[in-house]
């Protein structure tokens, strides 16, 4: 599914403002916002520098990344090297890859930036998850809160609240959502936002959050922080399970799935045995793979899943040169009537922007495939 774009202009001031909202993202020294609202609201310096294993920062309003780039800013200076950054954002109108370029162009971390540039995942609802640094992910999600944050499995250490303003944007500041955001944070979580309207702070008490009003940023008077104090009720799950101990982990197999899986673990800072034997080769021990897209026709609960580990993949091999990943292309020649039903149920679902798909029923092209050098990635792994 695509979203639709945010649609912004620039004041007189050169700040940026949504037309869909009639509300600035950020104005004046909006780094400066940021320090005082959220990293300082939160206590996050002290935060960071003890924090010796994952910390989860979660935020309603991506908006800009301004949060973002600050935050990783901060992260990177006081943290020790032992820690990671997950980074949870939520979105529902994202900004143009173009436009945020031309916004960024003198903002910090110009690393961070160029990584998160290159991996933008555009207007395609859902979950994406971008590794921006070594140490630091993040994980955006795009659509409508009401509809993302419930189904999440998640343990938030401390949030931003930063939607449009309540009178602008209600939908993110209702009480049933401030009772998600308590129900997906770690016990002692921390909340700051900029806004101090008595509606605010009312949901936040209810649910279980102690709020306390203090100065904001510049010519605002007033902020809100709070820390949750009572745990909201465990709901039944499914997939209830304590988490996994920090402990060793052995994986069987060093084809595809157990060398990402291996790397992925050991960026995350745990200690991974591979095991594999040369007298078995698996599927991946071919010397060349092409990937390519195959959703559901019709919309079904795997399809928001296919789609996004499409996007995964596409983020991770471009990443590759050229010796381990050529993105020529791939085209889809249907070679019956039903793949080209398959084909053309594909293109009317608007799945993609024009950029990711092209073509018709019949040779259907997708311009970011292309072919895994497999023992090259192997190693690279």
């Amino acid at each position: 599914m695509l979203l639709d774009y945010a649609r912004l202009n620039l004041d007189d001031a050169g700040n940026p403002r949504s037309e869909r909202y009639h509300d600035i993202y950020y104005s004046g020294n909006g780094f400066a916002e940021t320090e005082h609202t959220y990293i300082n609201g939160n206590r996050l310096h002290e935060r960071f520098a003890r924090c010796t294993g994952n910390i989860t920062i979660g935020e309603i309003g991506y908006g800009t990344g301004l949060n973002l780039i600050h935050t990783a800013d901060a992260f990177l200076h006081d943290a020790p090297p032992s820690a990671r950054l997950h980074y949870l954002s939520f979105e529902r109108h994202p900004i143009a890859t173009s436009d945020l370029a031309r916004l960024w162009q003198n903002w910090p971390q110009p690393a961070l930036r160029a990584a998160i540039l290159a991996q933008n995942p555009h207007n395609h609802a859902g979950h994406h998850l971008l590794k921006i640094h070594p140490r630091i992910h993040l994980h955006l999600i795009l659509g409508d809160i009401r509809d993302t944050l419930p189904p999440l499995r998640a343990r938030v250490d401390a949030w931003y609240l930063d939607g449009f303003a309540p009178a602008k944007n209600p939908d993110c500041w209702t009480p049933a959502l401030m009772q998600e955001i308590a129900r997906h944070s770690a016990p002692g979580a921390t909340i700051a936002t900029f806004s101090a309207a008595a509606t605010v702070r009312d949901a936040l008490s209810q649910a279980g959050f102690t709020p306390e009003k203090i100065p904001g940023y510049g010519a605002k008077r007033d902020m809100l922080t709070a820390t949750l104090t009572t745990l909201p009720a465990p709901r039944p799950h499914w997939n209830n399970q304590p988490a996994a101990a920090d402990g060793p982990v052995a994986i069987i197999g060093a084809g595809i799935a157990g060398s990402t899986t291996a790397r992925a673990l050991a960026e995350s800072g745990r200690r991974v045995t591979l095991y594999h034997s040369d007298a078995h080769p698996a599927a991946s021990h071919v010397p060349l793979a092409v990937p390519y897209l195959n959703p559901d026709s019709e919309d079904s609960p795997d399809r928001p899943y296919q789609l996004a580990t499409w996007h995964h993949a596409m983020r991770a091999l471009h990443t590759y040169p050229r010796n381990i990943y050529n993105p020529c292309g791939v085209t889809n020649h249907a070679e019956n009537p039903r793949e080209i039903r398959r084909q053309q149920a594909l293109l009317n679902a608007q799945l993609l922007n024009a950029d990711e798909i092209s073509g018709n029923a019949t040779d259907l092209t997708y311009p970011r495939g292309g072919v895994i050098h497999l023992p090259a990635l192997l190693a690279a792994l």
